[in-house]
């Protein structure tokens, strides 16, 4: 409803959540509704730019994905009082998005990721930790081969565990002072995965 009259009306739908029937129904997911008609706007101008038109017609010769699209959406919104911050892969450099909530963790860190074969952030949260951070993070079982848990498990030891469940643990996420009020808690999501291929 992006053009409803009443501006309430305009509610973006974002998160790790893949519209499948395994992942609505039995993967392990999160999502977020943002009732704003500025960020609804950002994702629209994303969507319009691979869609390649703003009509109900794509246009495929405009269209574009990947590495050419580029970054034109605003980022940096106030909703309910509150900073909102939106970014895109693989046009808004959004790693270092990512890395900054990472570093401006003061007391606590904590995060869930299906696809981690990042050694930048791995590095980014041994760093946290040396510095004194109390750090606790979940992995799927998917990233289990891949060089950041065995960067990250000697630190974190018995704080990093590996999601060997059934189905899939999906969440992409990272939460920085959520203990710590007179920090500035911050919360990082999406459907960004923590892997090469999102930078690509």
């Amino acid at each position: 409803d992006f053009n409803h009259p009443d501006t309430n009306k305009v509610i973006t739908f974002s998160g790790s959540c893949n519209w499948t029937e395994q992942q609505l129904v039995n993967d392990y997911n999160n999502i977020v509704f943002i009732q704003s008609k500025s960020v609804a706007q950002a994702y629209l101008t994303e969507f319009n730019e691979m869609w390649g038109s703003t009509v109900l017609q794509p246009d495929l010769m405009n269209s574009k994905f990947g590495p050419y699209k580029t970054n034109n959406t605003q980022h940096v919104f106030t909703v309910d009082g509150k900073q909102l911050e939106v970014y895109f892969s693989p046009s808004d450099q959004t790693e270092s998005h990512l890395l900054d909530i990472i570093s401006s963790a003061n007391t606590n860190l904590n995060f869930g990721v299906y696809a981690f074969t990042r050694t930048s952030i791995a590095d980014s949260i041994i760093a946290a930790y040396n510095r004194g951070v109390y750090v606790a993070g979940i992995l799927d079982n998917f990233s289990s081969s891949y060089a950041p848990k065995s960067m990250m498990a000697p630190y974190l030891m018995s704080q990093l565990l590996t999601f060997t469940l059934t189905y899939v643990y999906h969440h992409k996420f990272v939460i920085a002072d959520a203990c710590n009020n007179s920090s500035d808690p911050t919360v990082g999501s999406g459907s960004h995965n923590w892997s090469y291929r999102d930078w690509e």
